[in-house]
């Protein structure tokens, strides 16, 4: 049986020029589908050890903010710093890879592109990369937690 490489999938900003963010990232973790499980438990752990329930959802936004969940970590910078420590050590594994697609909406404005430029882009350069160095001898699985109306450019890029 094939060792499958699963691409999860998820943005920061969004790709409208309307919108405030000044930049569009699509990140993926990208991990053998034989490895989903052990991370997965070592994740619970983490998040049972520190946050007393293992179903919490990591937002970057609140966790670098310290809004929510993360609040204490305002007057706790050793809770935090313990947290960030363990964190990382997932991460920094060779089963895992990082990709990262970065759009600056003002460069991608004077270029002419439009929300559906931005995306198309974006979904097309993932994918691409994906195929291109993760694939080669392994098929592949992609999960996307992204917002319905983008799934159809995802669609397109496969």
């Amino acid at each position: 049986m094939l060792n499958y490489k699963v691409l999860a999938l998820d943005e920061s900003g969004k790709a409208s020029l309307a919108h405030r963010s000044k930049n569009f990232i699509l990140s993926g973790l990208i991990i053998p589908e034989d490895f989903r499980v052990e991370l997965d438990s070592s994740i619970r752990q983490l998040k049972k050890k520190h946050f007393n329930d293992d179903e919490i959802i990591l937002h970057s936004r609140d966790m670098l903010r310290q809004k929510g969940l993360f609040a204490h970590w305002r007057t706790q910078a050793d809770k935090e710093k313990e947290f960030w420590s363990e964190f990382i050590t997932f991460i920094d594994n060779k089963k895992i890879a990082l990709a990262f697609v970065v759009v600056d909406k003002e460069k991608a404005k004077k270029l002419g592109w439009n929300e559906i430029a931005i995306l198309k882009r974006v979904y097309n350069k993932m994918l691409e990369e994906f195929a291109g160095k993760h694939l080669i001898s392994n098929g592949g699985k992609i999960v996307a937690e992204s917002d319905p109306s983008q799934d159809k450019y995802l669609i397109q890029a496969h």
